[in-house]
């Protein structure tokens, strides 16, 4: 049991703070009421709360919900609650983290918000501007690239950064393209996507133009503005979905003609990759080209012509990969066949060969060793590889 004297000093205590919490006179000492931080502000990638923080204590220890009716307004009104994290932070924390398509006004108002413990408040209102991205295309895959069948009807696979609503797609979407002085639409084809084990297929969509589209014609897949987002209200902004171009003639050239220089072409780097305007069969390919002077062909017929059975998509290319050992300083030339043809059967467009010259190896010395030491046997004759380039004559010593 306490003492007396000691049970009237608590009795006291309690009372002067009991005083001090419902005068409703200011405590100087403590400062005036700042708001340290209200948002977030600007655009955000994901919203799970608006916080403003306070520089002193606001309510009492467990007293967290209570939070007074228009303190924080937002524009629009959005499902969720609004308490105190702490003693000194006001949020408002939405039923479900918002991910996409909103532009939130957050404002807190100073004569809804209580006086801190202190006494002391706030001075004006605050407001935050909060913007959620719109919908947009994350990724895109052209589906049936090497497909003669389906080449002037192409179909897209899109991502989308959120999940659209598949009404607005479908009166939305077209390809456009160009014939003379007029562009030319056509509405396109839409079809969600179900990805197996997927947890986003509802932003996977199949955009396909339901007729053929002109050759040799580049185009655009396009999403006219006003396509409305599941994650928010805020319709897109008009998008390009994607670009391509269909077909036109068969032609060859170097796929990085200059990187590196062909004119100084680095020779330990084999022949540079020849590019196709369209898909070609690379075993039917490959026995028509003919690289000059002194290239071994025959590895690269066997590498396509061994393919085995379920690889023949994989042979459907638009770039051939070669490989081998060149001369220093050679002039080369490459020539494909009369014979070839593209996936769509059309010959060459052209018969001009390709060149490229092949600038001189670097002077060089490489021990026949797979580290940097190693050990010769005293018991018979001392044997060492030695690989030499580009010098007349290398002395050893030891």
């Amino acid at each position: 049991m306490l003492k007396k004297p000691f049970r009237r000093l608590v009795l006291g205590a309690l009372l002067v703070l009991a005083a001090s919490g419902c005068s409703g006179e200011t405590d100087n000492s403590a400062g005036p009421l700042v708001l340290l931080r209200f948002g977030p502000e600007g655009q955000v990638p994901r919203l799970t709360q608006i916080a403003a923080m306070f520089n002193q204590p606001m309510v009492p220890l467990g007293a967290y919900d209570q939070v007074p009716e228009g303190v924080l307004k937002l524009t629009p009104d959005l499902p969720g609650r609004r308490i105190w994290l702490n003693q000194y932070t006001l949020a408002f924390v939405p039923d479900r983290p918002l991910e996409g398509s909103y532009k939130i006004k957050a404002e807190l108002r100073a004569d809804r918000l209580p006086a801190a413990l202190s006494g002391a408040r706030l001075e004006k209102d605050a407001a935050a501007e909060i913007r959620l991205p719109l919908l947009g295309v994350q990724s895109r895959q052209l589906l049936n690239e090497g497909d003669k069948e389906t080449a002037l009807t192409p179909a897209w696979r899109v991502v989308f950064n959120q999940p659209p609503d598949t009404a607005g797609l479908e009166n939305r979407a077209y390809f456009t393209w160009s014939e003379g002085w007029r562009d030319r639409k056509l509405a396109a084809r839409v079809a969600p996507q179900v990805l197996p084990g997927s947890d986003n297929s509802a932003r996977y969509f199949e955009f396909a133009a339901p007729e053929p589209l002109p050759k040799d014609t580049p185009y655009r897949l396009v999403l006219q503005a006003g396509a409305v987002s599941l994650a928010g209200p805020e319709p897109a902004p008009e998008l390009i979905l994607a670009e391509g171009r269909t077909y036109g003639p068969l032609t060859i050239s170097w796929a990085d003609p200059d990187d590196p220089d062909l004119a100084a072409w680095p020779p330990q780097l084999g022949p540079p990759t020849l590019a196709f305007s369209n898909p070609v069969d690379l075993a039917g390919i490959a026995p028509l080209l003919r690289l000059t002077p002194e290239y071994d062909h025959e590895a690269l017929v066997r590498e396509y012509e061994e393919s085995e059975e379920g690889e023949e998509a994989g042979r459907i290319q638009r770039r051939l990969y070669l490989y081998g050992q060149l001369k220093g300083e050679t002039d080369y030339t490459l020539t494909l066949d009369p014979a070839a043809r593209d996936i769509h059967g059309q010959p060459l467009a052209s018969a001009k060969p390709l060149t490229f010259r092949t600038k001189a190896y670097q002077p060089a010395v490489e021990f026949g060793l797979d580290e940097p030491y190693g050990l010769l046997e005293t018991s018979a004759p001392p044997q060492l590889r030695l690989t030499v380039t580009n010098l007349p004559k290398v002395d050893i010593e030891g």
